[in-house]
């Protein structure tokens, strides 16, 4: 399965705004979560307020549902599905080539069998070779 070049368009002007949301989200919180702080030595020292010692209450996210989800949640189950029949065409030809694998070894023990050769037994000649190495060489 292919993806158009319009559908990978839209997929990165969703993932665009996703993270342009994304991005605003944590501008408030940082600013949300910013320490307080007062000039109050001539020195310009500057002091962190604190209320007993406790961190500030940080803010709660705002989960607001968007079409960004949706369009990610297409594109991770279109690549899913790509994985997905891969892996059956893989599986797919390694069924074919074990099958053909049986078929070839049941073949070769019918000839075997016709020509009398037990595949356990090794039998043969032993051949010598001529001896072409030179007797003078040192």
């Amino acid at each position: 399965m292919s993806i158009t070049r319009d559908e990978i368009a839209r997929l990165c002007a969703g993932h665009d705004r996703f993270m342009a949301e994304h991005h605003d989200w944590m501008a408030r919180r940082q600013a949300a979560l910013a320490p307080l702080a007062q000039k109050s030595d001539p020195e310009g020292l500057l002091y962190r307020v604190h209320d007993d010692g406790a961190p500030a209450p940080s803010p709660e996210p705002v989960l607001e549902p968007s079409e960004d989800h949706d369009l990610l949640g297409h594109a991770v189950n279109v690549f899913a599905e790509a994985v997905q029949s891969r892996f059956d065409d893989d599986n797919r030809i390694l069924t074919a080539l074990q099958r053909e694998n049986i078929e070839l070894r049941a073949k070769l023990d019918v000839v075997l069998q016709i020509l009398r050769v037990d595949p356990s037994t090794k039998t043969g000649e032993i051949v010598d070779l001529p001896n072409w190495r030179r007797s003078d060489a040192a």
